[in-house]
């Protein structure tokens, strides 16, 4: 009997550590509730993403974009692929938080700053360099909800994000300088869009949570399209999809 005890109490006990064990990177056991571990606020030590952006003309032709962010605690790069041209641009980021709270609120910052140099030229074969310098705030808020089992994935293995308010300033410094002669031009850009909670939101996959770290990750797959009609005529709008992930980790 005492042998048949044993089995089912460990049978139990691996039962309820499974039940716990939630992301691929949980640990086995923790006596702290998941939303306990969740709420807090969080300072980055990672921001990677892969995007693919295609556009499929009417006529035919496609272009193809991509871009590759990585970033640690304080640098980050960003790295663009469009045709044949590589452009790189690496800086460093002012802030990158994460506020949850137990109310169901949460906020988003990231403020960074990259310079790129790079060589191009005009159609008639004018050679020109440029160095491009950006410096790009985000803000965003809104409400948070674990998610239930849905499409294999386990009870509150998902976090849902609803956004209510998304800000960005983005100032761009553009230097070209052609045949020796430096031509500047500034450029900011300031926008805020407002929404309705459960209008937008973002599903976030919680790879690890455990009491001081937190691992996301979201997979980006869709796809835009539709008809122009001026009069009479209707034509096919581009095709364009996007493809990639996104892959986040914070401190506390």
């Amino acid at each position: 009997m005492k042998n048949i005890f044993k089995i089912i109490l460990l049978l139990l006990i691996g039962i309820f550590i499974y039940s716990c064990k939630k992301g691929s990177e949980d640990p086995a056991l923790s006596f702290r509730s998941r939303k306990a571990r969740l709420t807090g606020k969080w300072v980055g030590t990672n921001y990677s993403s892969e995007i693919n952006s295609i556009t499929s003309n009417t006529n035919g032709q496609t272009s193809s974009t991509k871009e590759t962010i990585s970033s640690g605690e304080t640098e980050i790069s960003i790295n663009t692929e469009s045709g044949t041209k590589t452009i790189t641009a690496s800086g460093s980021i002012s802030f990158h938080t994460l506020e949850i709270t137990k109310d169901g609120d949460y906020f988003y910052s990231l403020k960074y700053n990259t310079v790129a140099t790079y060589n191009d030229s005009t159609p008639a074969g004018v050679k020109f360099t440029v160095t491009k310098k950006v410096s790009k705030t985000i803000n965003k808020q809104g409400k948070w909800a674990f998610t239930g089992k849905f499409n294999g994935n386990k009870n509150k293995e998902n976090v849902l994000l609803s956004l209510n308010s998304v800000k960005e300033n983005t100032t761009t410094e553009t230097n070209t300088v052609t045949n020796g002669v430096p031509s500047l031009v500034t450029e900011s850009k300031d926008s805020e869009k407002i929404y309705q909670t459960g209008e937008l939101a973002e599903v976030w996959h919680i790879t690890q949570l455990k009491n001081k770290t937190l691992k996301l990750d979201m997979i980006i797959k869709n796809s835009t399209s539709g008809k122009n009609t001026i009069g009479t005529n209707t034509n096919d709008s581009p095709v364009i999809s996007n493809d990639g992930t996104i892959n986040l980790s914070f401190k506390q």
